[in-house]
């Protein structure tokens, strides 16, 4: 659509999780920065060795999870993560009972669970930062303009 039409839509704020990405931190060639605190554990954030004071996250299809959740609006998100967090944890918790066979079938899994594992927490700590942004008041201002 042509913009001397549709006048309004640039001035529009993105309200979806990669829209927010892109508006709050910029995403360049399907990668975007983010401050490392939220991607660090306690551990971590105490020792004095960072070397960077950026993540940098490549964001794009080849990613589920990103797949998954880029069109969502940005409220429906934490609901998804905290599903797709039960899920993995029941995945990983689910070895009590389990036959040699099926022992066998979770080891081959394995490697799936934990990369679906860092993708959840990768995305829970920019879900982290943009609330930040989105819970300011400056934000919710420039929505109720």
């Amino acid at each position: 659509i042509d913009r001397s039409v549709d006048l309004i839509t640039p001035l529009a704020t993105q309200l979806t999780y990669e829209g927010l990405i892109d508006e709050i931190f910029g995403i360049n060639c399907s990668t975007a920065s983010f401050p490392i605190d939220n991607f660090l554990t306690s551990e971590e954030r105490t020792s004095e060795s960072l070397s960077e004071d950026k993540k940098q996250v490549i964001l794009n299809s080849a990613d589920k999870l990103f797949a998954d959740i880029r069109d969502k609006n940005f409220n429906a998100v934490g609901a998804y993560l905290s599903k797709q967090a039960k899920a993995i944890s029941a995945q990983l918790e689910n070895t009590q009972e389990k036959s040699v066979q099926e022992m066998k079938l979770y080891v081959q899994r394995l490697p799936q669970i934990l990369a679906k594992k860092k993708q959840l927490a990768t995305h829970t700590a920019i879900a982290e930062c943009i609330k930040e942004v989105t819970d300011s008041y400056d934000f919710l201002d420039t929505l109720q303009a």
